[in-house]
């Protein structure tokens, strides 16, 4: 078929007719119903179809936009519905319902939602939720991840409930936004520097799209009160407990643990960790095809960073463990039947029994299952162990320059040296 797509004008040529063609965003197509437009403009005359598909993209646009906030704020729907009301109703008796109901919200909620019941009601501003969907999408495309993107739509949700537009950002609005809402919102110092962030996200993106004249960045600092530092010696008033380690012998004490009480997957799942150091969702996303028990090694791929894809040799200790487990695997991964969450993780059943295996074995909430990484880590350091070696056999970047820019790696040879000077106190249970 003789087909030529023209990105800026949405169109796509077909037999000699050109088509009007929009994506749909991957947030919206289920509301939507579809992955994207397709009609056809009736023409094989390029200047006449782009005059059609820009009528067309136009109204799906606008249809999207209802659907990404239909139903979630009773005023802009007031306000759309009068928009639309102009197109067929006299425009003076529009203009005075939209100024009633203007002083209706103002003395019920404040000037600045009337403000934005205004402007979105005379078509003069977008409503702000009509540009989430865009950043989401803009967001993605950059290569955010789908979990942290619904955190920040969760996050900025603290700014789309104040206000229906951008039509009363300023200095003085936002000033008093973060000072009466933000702050007075009891956030802990975590989530309050994590909203501060979603929300320079969004208005980043709301001044590269030229919707707003600032990106206000000067007036998102954190206050001292609320700065966190992972330091010993940081003055910030709040420190955060960082994940701390395991002893080797309480690795062997919860793989016991979960052998005795016949939660097999879990007891597996401890034992590679504690020879690999390998993160939960990267042991329980390996897939068959990816261990080699000729050469003794796991290929560890699409990892949470991009040193984190490497090649980790299987430890003598567990070569037949993982022998017996690809023979019993029934599906593609090492661990089967495994569920996926939505956001296609694996690891989250495996990892809420080790939490309730650990609380019942009354250790402290900051040892988690990453705590083991940190165990292999210091088992490597004590055995002599280079640091540059062990950051390539637990993904991390290296510490030095030369290894960490010029370095091809360390050979497999060299990281099965390396990783059989793990050794732990006393026997797993196998």
């Amino acid at each position: 078929m003789s087909r030529k797509t023209f990105q800026g004008s949405y169109l796509d040529l077909q037999f000699r007719t050109y088509y009007a063609v929009l994506s749909v965003p991957k947030t919206l197509r289920k509301l939507v119903g579809k992955t994207k437009y397709c009609k056809t403009t009736k023409t094989g005359d390029l200047k006449i179809a782009e005059q059609r598909a820009a009528a067309m993209v136009l109204a799906w646009k606008a249809e999207m936009r209802k659907l990404a906030f239909n139903s979630s704020d009773p005023m802009v729907e007031e306000a759309l519905s009068l928009l639309n009301d102009t197109k067929d109703s006299p425009k003076h008796l529009v203009r005075e319902l939209i100024q009633e109901k203007a002083e209706e919200i103002e003395s019920s909620v404040g000037e600045f939602r009337a403000t934005d019941f205004i402007k979105i009601a005379t078509g003069e501003k977008s409503p702000l939720l009509a540009h989430v969907e865009n950043w989401k999408e803009y967001e993605l495309d950059r290569g955010l991840k789908q979990k942290t993107m619904d955190q920040m739509y969760s996050d900025i949700s603290i700014l789309t409930d104040c206000y229906g537009t951008t039509a009363s950002f300023d200095d003085d609005m936002l000033s008093v936004w973060l000072k009466n809402v933000v702050f007075q919102k009891e956030l802990s110092p975590a989530s309050l520097q994590r909203v501060m962030g979603s929300t320079r996200s969004f208005l980043r993106y709301l001044y590269q799209a030229e919707e707003i004249k600032s990106d206000f960045k000067h007036l998102f600092i954190i206050p001292e009160k609320f700065k966190r530092s992972k330091k010993s010696n940081a003055k910030s008033a709040n420190k955060i407990d960082s994940w701390i380690p395991l002893l080797p012998s309480d690795v062997v004490k919860l793989q016991k643990a979960a052998y005795e009480s016949k939660d097999f997957q879990l007891s597996e799942l401890i034992l590679i960790g504690a020879y690999t150091g390998a993160r939960i969702e990267e042991i329980c996303s390996l897939k068959k095809e990816n261990i080699d028990l000729e050469s003794g090694s796991f290929r560890i791929i699409e990892a949470k960073t991009e040193a984190g894809n490497r090649i980790v040799p299987i430890h003598s200790s567990i070569h037949k463990l993982i022998e017996s487990m690809l023979k019993a695997s029934t599906d593609e991964y090492l661990f089967s039947k495994l569920g996926k969450n939505k956001y296609g993780q694996r690891a989250n059943g495996l990892g809420k029994r080790f939490g309730r295996l650990k609380k019942d074995l009354n250790f402290d909430d900051r040892q988690v299952f990453h705590s083991i990484r940190k165990t292999v880590t210091t088992l490597l350091e004590n055995a002599g162990v280079s640091e540059n070696v062990t950051a390539d056999l637990i993904g991390h970047d290296k510490p030095r320059i030369t290894y960490g820019l010029y370095s091809g790696g360390t050979n497999l040879e060299n990281k099965k040296i390396a990783i059989e000077k793990l050794n732990y106190p006393e026997p797993f249970m196998f």
